[in-house]
């Protein structure tokens, strides 16, 4: 049986035409983000769209580790 993650690992690309992209974590929610990050491209913080999931990230689990 699959595990189910409350995070999704997404790809960004900027609205200001410079196509440059950016790879996040966001939570898992039921539309697509919109985010505004800095564009390099044209030294300005610009809206960035998602434009695709590309996967989702498994929970992390506590390990069991032995203290000495």
């Amino acid at each position: 049986m699959a595990t189910k993650g409350r995070n999704v690992l997404v790809l960004f690309e900027s609205l200001a035409g410079t196509k440059h992209k950016y790879v996040r974590i966001r939570p898992k929610i039921d539309g697509p983000g919109e985010a505004v990050m800095f564009d390099p491209l044209v030294q300005e913080k610009v809206l960035y769209r998602e434009i695709k999931k590309l996967k989702t990230m498994k929970d992390k689990k506590p390990s069991k580790s032995k203290s000495k």
